[in-house]
């Protein structure tokens, strides 16, 4: 089964589409003020390596892309660790919008075509 669905291209965009989302979505959504803080934070984290990371949109091509797979993937972590925050598990709402950024982030991630390959399977 092919898993490589999405080229480094899209992943990059879709990174700063997420940093946008994560801005924008949690004022929007109500959430409170320490989830909106939250949010910024990683929002503000992605944009700032994805800025930087090889891909043709970057501002200046400084990090690698087994060095940015490796940022997503604590990221990931981070993020899978994060549901079980007061904060998240306290709000329906919360918990929801986590969940979808967990899963849209683990897919970006998962399905990047990361070839030549840095991932070991």
């Amino acid at each position: 089964m092919k898993t490589n669905l999405i080229s480094p291209t899209a992943h990059h965009l879709n990174d700063y589409a997420l940093s946008v989302v994560l801005l924008t979505a949690p004022r929007m959504l109500h959430l409170n003020k320490r989830s909106q803080l939250f949010y910024r934070g990683l929002a503000l984290n992605l944009l700032g390596y994805a800025a930087f990371s090889d891909h043709p949109f970057a501002i200046r091509r400084m990090i690698t892309k087994e060095e940015h797979y490796k940022m997503d993937m604590a990221n990931l972590a981070g993020l899978a660790l994060a549901i079980v925050s007061k904060q998240a598990r306290k709000n329906k709402k919360t918990l929801l919008f986590h969940l979808g950024i967990l899963a849209f982030s683990t897919f970006n991630v998962l399905l990047t075509d990361w070839s030549p390959s840095i991932v070991k399977k």
